[in-house]
């Protein structure tokens, strides 16, 4: 089994159950801002980007080196889904904020994600501005807070690099720990998964 694989395997998004569950979840909390109720408010109807079916993508594109930007962007997506849902809105500094409610460790792995959603959803930004951040300054904030993540100095001269393996494996870890917090935030049991260490 390949490094994705085996990787892939350990988290939440292996599980088709826990998937789905989540996705129930997180269209309930999505209908309410667009008051759907009931039947209105399923996955299929509310999420146009859902854990299931994201998942699915993530699993074949991830056997293939070459794909990791578009898995490193899909995992960024359903990040922020997964930390804006219950406000409704885009993620910001302030969706950060309420997300850590206070806590050095979950402020850090919100804006890490805000950071690594700008800089693949924006990858042509040099350099800061209104907010917006470039792929530079996700580079810093790693370099600050993660680091064990190596690859990221290399960023700093290599802007190309965001799309190595290497930071999808990073965008995954992210997810993994986002998906587990979030899913006991809202008491969602991921059936099939196992509970990783820390929670």
């Amino acid at each position: 089994m390949d490094a994705w694989s085996t990787r892939f395997k350990s988290t939440w998004l292996d599980s088709r159950d826990a998937c789905i569950a989540l996705d129930e979840k997180l269209a309930k909390l999505v209908g309410g801002h667009w008051n759907m109720r009931g039947q209105n408010a399923s996955p299929v109807a509310v999420l146009p980007l859902r854990c299931e079916a994201t998942s699915d993508g993530l699993r074949t594109l991830g056997m293939s080196p070459s794909s990791s930007i578009h898995c490193t962007i899909l995992l960024a997506l359903l990040g922020e889904l997964l930390l804006c849902a219950e406000e409704g809105g885009i993620l910001r500094k302030d969706s950060v904020t309420r997300f850590a409610a206070g806590e050095p460790e979950r402020a850090a792995v919100g804006e890490v994600l805000r950071l690594m959603r700008n800089a693949v959803c924006h990858p042509a930004s040099t350099s800061d501005y209104d907010e917006e951040t470039s792929i530079a300054s996700f580079a810093d904030f790693v370099m600050e807070n993660f680091k064990e993540e190596t690859w990221a100095s290399s960023l700093k001269s290599r802007p190309g690099d965001l799309g190595k393996r290497e930071v999808t494996f990073f965008a995954l870890r992210l997810v993994q720990q986002l998906g587990w917090e979030r899913a006991e935030r809202w008491r969602v049991n991921l059936k099939g998964t196992k509970r990783p260490h820390g929670y």
